[in-house]
């Protein structure tokens, strides 16, 4: 299902929830043209980030770094069309606990700000499973159940200038889905980002999995 989501112009694609040993996750072959650049892995099934990116886009390999927590964050520096990008991917934390959410943004916001003054750029490109909503209307409960996790991706938005892609294009739907019947559901899936974005940006397309898949366009 995945190779058929993947199309010949996709630079960048984040996989979250990812079980897999490393070995076998160089070997995986999404389509041609792309390669895992970077990874962040985890024997739990509940955690796992890849980052596979096209060759054309040059990873600074001294610049990746890595959640403490394995399996949440894969960050790294990009030379993509002659300028250096922050591409993260993330997967934040999935349980009901504020503090080990907010500790994953925080550690987000340390590396995003030692990368861009390293390595000289604005550019920032996060992608993933945040696990956490923005506002109340992303969450069909009307609940915040991680108030300090939000204020600190927030933080992050605000202080790198990021765009939610989302948001821009005016395509809010949920990206999450609870499988029973209870109808829970939230926006818990973003892209954010300062680089140029495309009119009509951003696209969804439900899967057989419990999240949609999202495609963004930029410049």
């Amino acid at each position: 299902m995945l190779r058929n989501l993947v199309t010949p112009f996709t630079d960048f694609l984040v996989l979250t929830e990812t079980r897999v040993d490393v070995r076998a996750a160089k070997k995986v072959r999404i389509r041609k043209g792309l390669s895992l650049a970077m990874c962040s892995l985890h024997r739990d099934p509940r955690a796992g980030v890849l980052v596979f990116s096209k060759p054309e886009h040059k990873l600074i390999p001294d610049s990746v770094r890595t959640s403490s927590q394995p399996g949440h964050l894969a960050v790294g520096v990009f030379e993509v069309k002659g300028h250096r990008v922050v591409v993260a991917g993330v997967y934040g934390n999935s349980s009901g606990s504020d503090r080990a959410s907010k500790a994953i943004m925080d550690e987000l916001y340390a590396f995003l700000r030692e990368l861009t003054n390293v390595y000289e750029t604005q550019y920032v490109l996060l992608s993933g499973d945040f696990n956490t909503i923005l506002q109340l209307s992303d969450s069909n409960s009307n609940i915040n159940n991680k108030p300090n996790t939000t204020e600190s991706l927030q933080t992050i938005i605000d202080d790198f200038v990021l765009q939610d892609v989302g948001s821009l294009s005016n395509n809010k739907r949920h990206t999450w889905y609870r499988k029973d019947a209870s109808g829970q559901s939230s926006r818990i899936d973003y892209v954010l980002t300062n680089l140029v974005v495309a009119p009509s940006p951003l696209r969804t397309t439900m899967t057989i999995f419990d999240h949609v898949y999202l495609e963004a366009t930029i410049n």
